[in-house]
């Protein structure tokens, strides 16, 4: 990573836009103003959980996860009743909700602010399961894994762990609470989904050794 870089990403932590944060009873809508370009934008960023951890599952594995859960994960919550929080923003282009995150949102700053946005929001609702996607056209996955990653390591969110994969054209990130649904670390369970994982290792070292210490090694085939 080049000076520049590294100063952007330290820009990104340390000055995120300002963001404001109401509900329409649907939505969690969180605004804010990119106003340090030369034609200023506002973007608005929203969290939809009316999706459940099972609505993602492939359907040749329907007849398993259950099983699998409720064998090696006794004591978590069943993916018919984890809620997966989406996360969706306003295409300035269009005005409509789109669960890429692009079109504009592709400075570090703004990115950031995503960032800091998602952490807000683990920190006041607590949900099972975020789910955001970046689009693989704009090229800022590793910005967004960067920020994510540390974010997660900075001690404000001990429980919570991510591990991303690609799904059609996107880029997509889950993070998920550990203490509720241990079972998002396991690699048999992440094969139920509907997802095609990163290589070599699509999770977090820190969620691999948490998931070791509490539950042991993952039963293999």
């Amino acid at each position: 990573m080049n000076f520049k870089d590294y100063h952007n990403i330290n820009e990104a932590f340390d000055k995120p836009y300002k963001f404001e944060v109401t509900n329409n009873g649907e939505l969690t809508l969180y605004t804010f103003t990119v106003d340090d370009v030369a034609e200023p934008y506002t973007i608005e960023a929203a969290f939809d959980d009316d999706r459940i951890l099972s609505n993602f599952i492939n359907r040749a594995s329907i007849d398993m996860y259950d099983q699998y859960v409720a064998e090696y994960y006794p004591e978590a919550l069943n993916p018919a009743s984890a809620k997966v929080h989406e996360y969706a923003f306003t295409d300035k282009s269009t005005g409509e909700l789109s669960k890429n995150a692009k079109s504009g949102h592709s400075a570090t700053r703004t990115i950031g602010t995503i960032i800091h946005i998602a952490a807000h929001y683990i920190q006041t609702k607590e949900p099972n399961v975020i789910l955001f996607t970046g689009a693989k056209e704009e090229n800022r996955g590793k910005v967004y894994d960067l920020l994510v990653r540390n974010v997660l390591k900075s001690g404000a969110f001990p429980n919570y762990f991510y591990f991303k994969d690609e799904y059609k054209s996107d880029t997509r990130f889950w993070v998920f609470d550990s203490r509720k649904v241990p079972y998002m670390d396991d690699e048999t369970f992440q094969e139920f989904l509907e997802i095609e994982l990163t290589s070599p290792s699509a999770g977090s070292q820190q969620a691999h050794d948490f998931h070791q210490r509490t539950y042991g090694t993952p039963p293999q085939d």
